[in-house]
């Protein structure tokens, strides 16, 4: 049954490409990386949060994550830059009540390269990051934002693409390394383990994992996104994404309580699946012309919306659309209201055929 989504807003500030986008679990902020730096939007005003100024030393934000303790109640965000790693702690000026970031630590990775992954696991308060080198790092998060590094190894032979913590191992969650080229996904409990590595078969382009349902979409760039069940790795079946120009890696997400899948495209276009029914539901067109492989998920006031941008390099402002899912309530709204219209233009010719009639009465 297809679904609509209307476009909301166009987030308008960044220039060049859009490269990473990440929503905030409450729904409230969404965070932005392109080739000019970092953004942070507030959902409620659709305005920008003040952040810290980008370094141009660092480069272009190839990935972020919005993260949150257990444990805290401040929210905060880890940026990837070049082969740099910060850390912003959002802040609350108590007179004002506006909120901004601060830039609380920089930490520069080991064979400095574009990093490729981040992932966060609120339950044990670790924070795992990957390069394009194969260097991979893990680290605690402890209250205070600062990093107590637990672990630092290269992956041979591997380009990770993108980090994932699974199903839970004993008392903490297993560590899942995607392979950009190799197709093959290195996991282990602590330290991941390259000789206990699943192999997918296909490249893989972009990862979305829900440990709750136990599910992970892999994104093949050259048939479309894969469905497996987490704990088994067992294949459960494929959403075809039509390639109309080249295969792109591209971003792929679970999204209204892990019942649609969303994948960007390489026309411009983002498809929403029905993860049950295999259903395209919805097809949202942003520009036919450009590459949208950048494309988010999130609950804005408890309704399911997608975030979507241009990934190619372009000229002038680069915009983040931002479609809502009509609801059910809202559906009905309009087609009351389309119906009322409907009426009253009836109303309005009989009226006037009444008017009609009643005048060459008087004239015969």
């Amino acid at each position: 049954m297809p679904v609509e989504y209307h476009l909301r807003s166009k987030l308008e500030g960044h220039t060049g490409a859009v490269v990473c986008l990440s929503c905030r679990d409450d729904g409230k902020q969404l965070a932005s990386g392109a080739s000019d730096g970092t953004k942070v939007w507030d959902l409620v005003t659709w305005r920008q949060v003040p952040v810290p100024a980008s370094s141009a030393m660092r480069g272009a934000t190839t990935t972020l994550l919005c993260v949150k303790r257990n444990d805290d109640v401040t929210e905060a965000l880890v940026i990837a830059q070049g082969g740099y790693l910060a850390g912003w702690r959002e802040d609350l000026d108590k007179e004002s009540g506006t909120r901004s970031f601060l830039e609380v630590w920089c930490h520069r990775l080991r064979e400095p390269a574009e990093i490729s992954g981040l992932a966060f696991d609120a339950l044990t308060n670790r924070l795992a990051v990957c390069n394009v080198h194969g260097v991979l790092q893990m680290y605690t998060l402890n209250s205070a934002m600062s990093l107590t590094e637990r672990f630092d190894l290269t992956i041979p032979k591997c380009v990770p693409r993108a980090l994932g913590f699974g199903a839970m191992q004993g008392n903490e969650r297993e560590l899942l390394v995607f392979g950009l080229h190799c197709g093959l996904v290195v996991h282990g409990n602590t330290v991941p383990s390259p000789s206990a590595a699943w192999n997918v078969g296909c490249g893989i382009g972009g990862v979305a994992m829900d440990a709750a349902t136990g599910v992970v979409c892999i994104n093949d760039p050259w048939a479309g996104v894969n469905l497996y069940k987490l704990r088994d790795r067992e294949f459960v079946k494929s959403f075809s994404i039509p390639i109309k120009k080249t295969g792109r890696t591209r971003q792929v997400c679970l999204g209204d309580s892990c019942t649609t899948i969303v994948s960007g495209s390489d026309h411009g276009t983002v498809y929403v699946y029905d993860r049950r029914s295999q259903q395209i539901v919805a097809k949202l067109h942003v520009d036919p012309n450009e590459w949208v492989q950048t494309v988010d998920v999130g609950d804005v006031g408890g309704v399911p919306h997608v975030f979507a941008a241009k990934s190619r390099e372009i000229v002038g402002l680069n915009s983040i659309f931002v479609y809502r899912k009509r609801t059910n309530a809202r559906r009905f709204a309009a087609r009351v209201i389309a119906a009322l219209g409907t009426l009253i233009q009836v109303t309005v010719l009989f009226a006037a055929l009444g008017f009609l009639y009643q005048n060459l009465n008087l004239y015969m």
